[in-house]
């Protein structure tokens, strides 16, 4: 598959541009003519994203509202391929409507920039700034590809029910407006930001009790849509957090106990970046419980630590324990919310696999534990350094159980071939 045609619209600083590249293209041109550009629009077409700004917008031609990448390929399909990049979210979602011929449903997010106490949304990165609303209603009741549906507030670790009022004060003012206009607002959305259930350990912040604040924040809305004189729409929330903080347990296993003096530590197989890595954005703590030791009396206190190379790799201080050995099995409680979505691959660490514990008692795995090769392969095939074949090899190879090799002689002859082609293949590689 090759690239038969790049074609330019509004992009950097080409307000049309079109090419054709040969199987061999050379751009020639003095400084500031666009030769990075056009290499950049490529890429951009490949992965939807560019290598030289994280913000799409500077992309776009000064003064213009829009970009577009058009690109058709070599295949068996003939397939092509145009990329937009918008200024604005909603001028995107009518770009995609507008090449499909459909009248997309729109929900708008706002950012109500409300205070309460601590709680702020004034640094939040989401949603349209309020004093913006009713200019983003125009433009979406005036497009023939939207139809403007719902509002939503994004909602982040919000500790007073009273927030979500505030928030609807808001965008129910905005709700009037498009009404005025004729839009025909279906849904409100008021977004996350609950607390864990009551049985969940880790705690976010200032905690309230989730069914009275509940009722005020119904209570709340229905005096404004009194005030609006406004139908009652669907009310959305989403309280992931609230419903999986504790439903998912990590259980791990000591690999190592060491007296440092005064002070007792356990290391785990695990680590806090490819566990609970929340412990560091949200300065959780979890409880811990001696899966094997449960009916032991806790007399000891330990420091409990990843095995990473890395010294802020503590996920407890001062755990209260009955006698720890290596060996023994920790099961640290209500890690559903947000710790496996934050794991990380950090010190060349496996995220663990995930198992799936029905109430008849019967399991299944739904996520298995990384892989080396995948791990390492963007570098590996960036860097030419493997090709798939021997990527393969390298993820058979971590399989195979080592002491059965070492003790195993019929085992061991059959690695010498692999192993000899792979590194003839290396030597050829480094010499080209």
């Amino acid at each position: 598959m090759k690239i038969c045609t790049l074609k330019l619209t509004n992009f950097r600083n080409f307000k049309e541009y079109k090419l054709e590249p040969e199987r061999v293209t050379i751009l020639v041109g003095p400084n500031g003519v666009g030769k990075t550009n056009i290499v950049e629009a490529m890429y951009l077409a490949s992965v939807c994203r560019s290598y030289r700004t994280r913000r799409d917008s500077e992309v776009i031609y000064w003064g213009e509202q829009v970009a577009r990448v058009s690109v058709s390929l070599t295949s068996e399909k003939g397939d092509a391929l145009q990329l937009a990049i918008a200024q604005d979210g909603d001028k995107k979602i009518a770009f995609v409507g507008e090449k499909l011929g459909l009248k997309i449903n729109l929900f708008l997010r706002l950012n109500p920039l409300i205070d309460l106490g601590n709680y702020t949304t004034r640094y939040q990165q989401y949603g349209i700034p309020y004093p913006d609303a009713k200019k983003a209603v125009d433009y979406a009741m005036k497009h023939p590809h939207l139809e403007l549906t719902g509002f939503h507030f994004h909602g982040s670790y919000i500790s007073d029910p009273q927030v979500y009022v505030m928030a609807a004060q808001k965008l129910l003012k905005v709700v009037r407006y498009a009404t005025d206009l004729g839009a025909k607002i279906k849904y409100l959305d008021l977004g996350g930001g609950f607390p864990p259930n009551d049985n969940s350990h880790p705690q976010y912040g200032k905690m309230y009790d989730l069914p009275e604040g509940g009722k005020k924040i119904v209570e709340g809305i229905q005096k404004l849509l009194q005030k609006y004189q406004l139908a009652a729409p669907y009310l959305i929330f989403e309280p992931g957090k609230h419903i999986v903080s504790n439903a998912m347990m990590a259980l791990t296993k000591i690999v190592s106990e060491k007296n440092m003096g005064k002070n007792k530590m356990v290391i785990l197989n695990g680590s806090v970046y490819n566990l609970v890595a929340d412990i560091f954005v949200s300065k959780l703590t979890y409880h811990f419980l001696p899966a094997n030791k449960m009916r032991q009396p806790r007399t000891e206190r330990y420091r409990i630590t990843g095995s990473t190379c890395d010294c802020i790799d503590v996920f407890s201080k001062g755990e209260a324990m009955p006698k720890l050995e290596k060996d023994d099995l920790l099961m640290i409680m209500d890690c559903g919310a947000y710790s496996e979505v934050f794991a990380s691959n950090f010190n060349s660490l496996k995220r663990a696999p995930i198992i799936l514990i029905s109430p008849d008692g019967t399991t299944k795995l739904v996520r298995r534990r990384d892989r080396y090769a995948e791990m390492f392969a963007p570098q590996l095939d960036a860097l030419k350094v493997a090709d798939p074949n021997e990527l393969k090899f390298f993820y058979n190879l971590h399989r195979i159980n080592i002491e059965k090799i070492w003790n195993d002689k019929p085992e061991l002859e059959k690695l010498k071939k692999p192993i000899k082609a792979l590194l003839q293949s290396l030597q050829k590689n480094s010499a080209t």
